[in-house]
């Protein structure tokens, strides 16, 4: 889907969602059916699994990617740079979080 996005087959506010879209869709499974309602909860939780598994440095995949580093080179990055990185990570992600507030609230 990420790659569809990068290319341009598909627009963004069509593939990525926020609060509001999830609230949409859980409305509309929720009408489905119970069996409908908690396959939607299984895959939103299996979703965010899979995204803190990414490797961006605020993520848990991020932590296990410096872990991984320090591992092969046998020493420790100092901690100033580890903050630095896990700052700069966490901006981002609030950025990229901001947007698609914005993106899904523009939608409605």
């Amino acid at each position: 889907m990420l790659k569809k996005v990068i290319v341009g087959e598909i627009a963004f506010s069509s593939a990525f969602g926020g609060p509001v879209k999830i609230a949409q869709f859980a409305v509309k499974s929720a009408d489905s059916g119970i069996v409908s309602f908690l396959f939607f909860l299984s895959m939103l939780s299996l979703s965010l699994a899979i995204i803190n598994i990414l490797p961006f440095p605020v993520l848990d995949g991020g932590h296990f990617v410096i872990i991984l580093i320090e591992g092969i080179f046998k020493k420790e990055i100092p901690i100033k740079v580890k903050i630095a990185i896990q700052n700069t990570g966490f901006v981002i992600l609030l950025l990229l979080m901001a947007f698609i507030i914005y993106s899904d609230l523009m939608s409605l």
